[in-house]
C-alpha cells in the first residue's frame, strides 16, 4: 500500500507491508484521503493515505516524521476526543463542517516494555549509588532514593543485579545494597530508614542467602540494627509472606482449594496487592523447605510467573476443562496495575522465558501489554509503616 507524508512542501513515500496487529493490510484499492495531524509540539502538516488503510498505517507514516515508534503515541479523533484503535480504518473518521480535513492529535505515553526498562536503569543507578558512600553523602542519596520510590514503590523488594545478564547468585534488594559491607551506620541510616518506611523487608532472601546472613558475611556495621528491626516487624513480614504464599499457590493450581473462577482469583490478586503492596514483586516460592529456601523448579519467582504456570495447572486438572485462553488474564492485569514487572529473572530465564517452556496461554496477550501503555498505577500504601 503506498503512503505519503506533506509537512512544510516535503514529500516522504513509503510502502507499508505489514501492521504490527498482526491484521493483514487491506488489499482493495481505495480513494486518497488527507488526514491533518496535530502534534502536540511542532507544526502541523498532513497525511495522506487510503481510505481503507488502517489507522496503525497512519502511526506508522506518522512516525516517520515526528522519528518516533508507533508505539510510542496514540491517535485521537479531533473534535469527539475519542481515542483510535489501531484496528480502526481511517474511513471511520469524521469532520465537523464539509470541506474540512479530518483531524488527528497525537497523545505520547510510555509503553510498558519502555516503563520496566527505564526502572531497570533507575534501579542500578540507586543501587550503585547507595554502595558508593565514599563519593556520596546519605542526605544526597536519600533525595534520590526518594525520587526512585515515588515513581516506582513497587520496587521495593524486588531483586535484581546491575549486570547485563543477572545471575540468581548475585540478585539483592535495595536494601542489602546499602547495608552490606557498611563500616558504619551514618552512611546510610537515612537511606536505610526511608527503605524499611517503604515497606523494604529484613527477612529476605534469594539463592546466594539472607539479608541478614548477607550482611554478617560482609561484616556490615548495621547487623544489630536490623536484628532489631527484624524482630520489630516479625508479625507483618510473616504475615505478609503467608499471605504471598497463599496467592502464589493459588495461582499455579498447587493448593489443596485451586481457584478456578478468574473474577475470584482476580480479586483475590488485587485484595493482596493492595494489602501488602511491597510484596508485588517480591520472589520466593511456596515450596519451601524448613529453612525457607525454595526447592520447586521456579526458584524465586514472581506472583506473576506463577499467574503464567499453565503447565502446572493442566497437570493438576486432568479429566477437567481446560483452562481458557483468558485464564489469569484479570489476575495479571491486576498485579501489573499495581507495579509488577514481567521482566524478571529467576532459575535461570526469565518470567517470558519460563511462560514460554511452560506453554502458558498469557504469552500473545503479555506481549500486547508489554507494547501498550503502561497502566495507571493503584495507590501504594505500606500497612506496616512505623
Amino acid at each position: 500500500m503506498l503512503a505519503s507524508l506533506r509537512s512544510g512542501g516535503r514529500r516522504v513515500q513509503e510502502v507499508v507491508t505489514s501492521l504490527a496487529t498482526g491484521s493483514a493490510a487491506p488489499t482493495t484499492a481505495g480513494r486518497q484521503v488527507e488526514v491533518a495531524v496535530l502534534p502536540l509540539s511542532g507544526e502541523s502538516f498532513e497525511a495522506s493515505t487510503l481510505e481503507n488503510a488502517t489507522i496503525f498505517s497512519l502511526k506508522e507514516q506518522i512516525s516517520m516524521q515526528l522519528e518516533l515508534n508507533p508505539g510510542d503515541f496514540q491517535l485521537v479523533a479531533s473534535g469527539c476526543e475519542r481515542m483510535l484503535q489501531d484496528s480502526e480504518l481511517v474511513s471511520s473518521l469524521t469532520v465537523e463542517r464539509e470541506g474540512e480535513l479530518p483531524s488527528v492529535c497525537i497523545i505520547r505515553h510510555t509503553t510498558l516494555e519502555r516503563d520496566e526498562q527505564k526502572a531497570l536503569a533507575a534501579w542500578c543507578d540507586v543501587a550503585e549509588g547507595l554502595q558508593n558512600t565514599a563519593e556520596i553523602k546519605d542526605e544526597v542519596m536519600l533525595d534520590k532514593l526518594c525520587q526512585f520510590l515515588d515513581m516506582y514503590p513497587a520496587l521495593v523488594n524486588w531483586q535484581t543485579s546491575c549486570e547485563l545478564k543477572p545471575s540468581d547468585k548475585v540478585c539483592k534488594p535495595l536494601l542489602s545494597f546499602a547495608v552490606d559491607a557498611a563500616a558504619a551506620v551514618e552512611a546510610r541510616q537515612l537511606c536505610v530508614e526511608e527503605l524499611l518506611k517503604r515497606g523494604a523487608r529484613v527477612d529476605i532472601r534469594h539463592v546466594q542467602s539472607s539479608l541478614l546472613e548477607r550482611a554478617r558475611e560482609t561484616g556490615s556495621a548495621y547487623c544489630a540494627y536490623l536484628e532489631t528491626m527484624a524482630s520489630e516487624r516479625r508479625a507483618h513480614e510473616m504475615e505478609a509472606l503467608s499471605a504471598w504464599r497463599n496467592v502464589s499457590s493459588k495461582l499455579c493450581g498447587e493448593c489443596m482449594t485451586p481457584v478456578d473462577d478468574e473474577a475470584e482469583m482476580t480479586k483475590i490478586v488485587s485484595d493482596f496487592c493492595t494489602k501488602y503492596p511491597e510484596m508485588v514483586n517480591f520472589q520466593n516460592n511456596h515450596a519451601v523447605g524448613a529453612d525457607g529456601a525454595p526447592y520447586g523448579y521456579f526458584g524465586y519467582a514472581t506472583l506473576l510467573s506463577f499467574a503464567g504456570a499453565h503447565m502446572c495447572r493442566r497437570r493438576r486438572r486432568r479429566g477437567q476443562e481446560p483452562d481458557k485462553d483468558s485464564a489469569r488474564q484479570g489476575a495479571v492485569f491486576a498485579l501489573l496495575q499495581h507495579g509488577a514487572r514481567v521482566d524478571v529473572h529467576h532459575a535461570g530465564k526469565t518470567s517470558m522465558e519460563w511462560m514460554r517452556e511452560e506453554g502458558s496461554l498469557l504469552m500473545e496477550w503479555l506481549e500486547r501489554q508489554l507494547q501498550a501503555p503502561a497502566p495507571a498505577r493503584e495507590a501504594f500504601e505500606f500497612a506496616g509503616r512505623q
